[in-house]
């Protein structure tokens, strides 16, 4: 095994960068720098590690998948949507479709050593040359419908094979490294849930705000959304005869339809809540 494997793609789930050295092209440093980014980037790993395992470059099915993809949402993920299949499928291939392919307003990582500029009667952008962003976009493929979605890394796109792309974590590569990332992801939900039950009760009332649904159908919302709740979690937090659930535990909930009897009892004894949805 090479200890640092110089592959024209590099998948580093140690620091969830990818890296893209193309003779005769720029190259290119991604960082996928937030909980719901490294989802993505972890999905991308996935359907690499497949992809090697089945020794072709082919469209993945997620279907077959769910309880690993349910494992990397509500780990990496930081449980930024819901695991059900009903939503998590077509969070995937929405944003596998529309937001992945986006080399220039880059939603979903930043490019390093690059900044984004404005252009006319634009917002900030990444340049690139039109080359440059239909090489990445074509990267994504997928087949299927939203509930039924098959994806592919498409890097033959960019005139390489499998062997030409690696997935680092700690100090192993390919299927080696992607297990041990997985199992790794495994103890810490385990670890996750054994927390969850053992919040002690509060000796004084205790509520916990749940976060805002965003029913706008705009993605872009959700951080609108977020701030609202977190503004009522501060305020109430000033209550000194009230015990506020911190924002990290109610926001384990956000995108997913549970009981107030659930949220009451993992989250340790709460007599009160608000669901603004």
């Amino acid at each position: 095994m090479d200890e640092k494997p110089k592959r024209a793609v590099r998948i580093d789930l140690n620091e969830f960068k990818l890296h893209i050295r193309l003779k005769n092209k720029a190259a290119l440093t991604l960082h996928f720098n937030s909980p719901s980014r490294r989802f993505y980037l972890s999905v991308i790993a996935f359907v690499v590690s497949e992809m090697k395992r089945f020794g072709k470059i082919t469209s993945i099915p997620l279907g077959d998948h769910l309880e690993l993809l349910a494992l990397l949402n509500e780990t990496v993920g930081g449980s930024a949507g819901s695991s059900d299949r009903e939503n998590l499928l077509p969070r995937i291939y929405k944003k596998w479709k529309d937001v992945l392919p986006d080399l220039e307003d880059a939603p979903l990582f930043r490019i390093l050593g690059r900044k984004k500029e404005y252009d006319e009667g634009m917002g900030k952008t990444y340049h690139f040359t039109e080359e440059e962003k239909d090489s990445w976009a074509n990267l994504f493929e997928y087949k299927g419908s939203q509930e039924n979605v098959r994806l592919k890394f498409s890097i033959d796109k960019l005139r390489i094979d499998l062997n030409d792309v690696v997935i680092l974590y700690e100090e192993c590569v390919d299927e080696e490294a992607w297990e041990r990332f997985i199992s790794g992801l495994k103890q810490k939900g385990k670890v996750a849930s054994v927390k969850k039950m053992t919040y002690p009760l509060p000796d004084k009332p205790s509520i916990a705000v749940l976060p805002f649904l965003n029913m706008t159908g705009d993605p872009a919302q959700d951080y609108f959304c977020d701030g609202l709740s977190e503004e009522i979690i501060t305020a109430l937090s000033k209550t000194p005869k009230l015990f506020v659930i911190a924002r990290n535990s109610t926001f384990t909930y956000k995108g997913k339809s549970v009981k107030v009897q659930q949220v009451a009892e993992e989250l340790g004894g709460v007599t009160s809540h608000i669901n603004p949805t």
